[in-house]
């Protein structure tokens, strides 16, 4: 399953997520979390609604913060790293890419 934890108000969170066509089995915004990414709520949050453990989940991060972020509640990190921007912290993620297509293959 596929699920998204954003930053983004319940509000706008439904505008990008319907834009994407895709469906998603859960989203999590920083409104209903309750608080912001890295913060860990929100990453756990989302894993409860997906009823999974962090170990099974791929947390693509878009962001250099979602890698510690994730990385603090055990899940595994692709840094989709377009710019080649440093990392923040020491908290390294499991794959770095300048593109989404590696992910292909990876499953």
């Amino acid at each position: 399953p596929l699920g998204i934890a954003t930053n983004s108000s319940n509000r706008l969170a439904e505008i990008a997520v319907g834009a994407t066509g895709a469906k998603f089995a859960t989203v999590v915004t920083a409104e209903n979390a309750g608080v912001y990414k890295p913060r860990p709520e929100p990453y756990r949050m989302a894993l409860a609604t997906l009823g999974l453990v962090p170990e099974c989940v791929l947390f693509v991060a878009g962001s250099a913060a979602d890698v510690p972020g994730a990385s603090s509640v055990g899940m595994p990190v692709y840094w989709h790293n377009r710019r080649g921007l440093p990392p923040v912290g020491k908290v390294s993620p499991t794959y770095v890419e300048r593109s989404l297509l590696p992910l292909l293959d990876l499953f």
